[in-house]
């Protein structure tokens, strides 16, 4: 190519752009730079929910629940363990474990019955009736308990009322043939004579 003047001039070529580096020619050291950056997009974690101090009752549980809502007449049976809390006209049995809430009321259907007869008896709240127990019987604080008890243990806490007869664990061999010596005196003294005024004297 000439200019006007007559002169040759240099032929220029222009140099084609470069192109953009492959991802994967990237250099270690961006490649480091860019690991080290934290993503404005990363996740959040997020935390696990708080229930407090609450406790969670498992299904799987095998102590049964009778609330305070509900009414039970007759005989009531269970395995295992019962809370009751509601009202029950009749007697509970089982060879598992009673506890009477607070809000219990266990009465028996006629006044000299068996109001509990079960292994181990937990009473909080109150009950009319006789108690019979292989176990231990508990009377806790602000419960009552009117009726007989007859239990291998006996436990009343303070503040308990039992307006009853309790018999508590198992005479021993010499104490039964005690017992039997006294009964045989006293009915040698009666086939003697004692008149219906004059009681023999158990303890003479």
């Amino acid at each position: 190519m000439f200019n006007y003047n007559g002169n040759k001039t240099d032929k220029t070529v222009a140099s084609a752009p470069t192109p953009f580096a492959p991802i994967d020619d990237v250099s270690p050291e961006w490649a480091a730079a860019d690991a080290a950056v934290e993503s404005p997009f990363a996740p959040i974690p997020i935390a696990e929910p708080s229930y407090g101090s609450s406790t969670v009752v498992d299904s799987s549980s095998s102590v049964n629940v009778l609330h305070s809502d509900v009414h039970v007449s007759g005989i009531l049976r269970f395995r295992d363990e019962l809370l009751v809390d509601g009202t029950v006209d009749g007697e509970i049995t089982s060879d598992g474990t009673l506890t009477v809430g607070e809000n219990a009321t266990i009465t028996a259907q006629d006044g000299k019955a068996v109001a509990i007869r079960t292994k181990n008896a937990i009473i909080r709240g109150k009950v009319y009736g006789n108690v019979v127990v292989t176990g231990r019987v508990e009377l806790a604080t602000g419960s009552e308990l009117v009726g007989d008890v007859i239990a291998a243990r006996l436990a009343v806490q303070d503040g308990a009322v039992f307006i009853g007869r309790s018999e508590v664990g198992v005479a021993s061999k010499d104490a039964n043939i005690s017992a039997s010596s006294t009964v045989l005196k006293a009915s040698a003294k009666t086939d003697k004579g004692a008149s219906a005024g004059n009681m023999p004297d158990l303890l003479s």
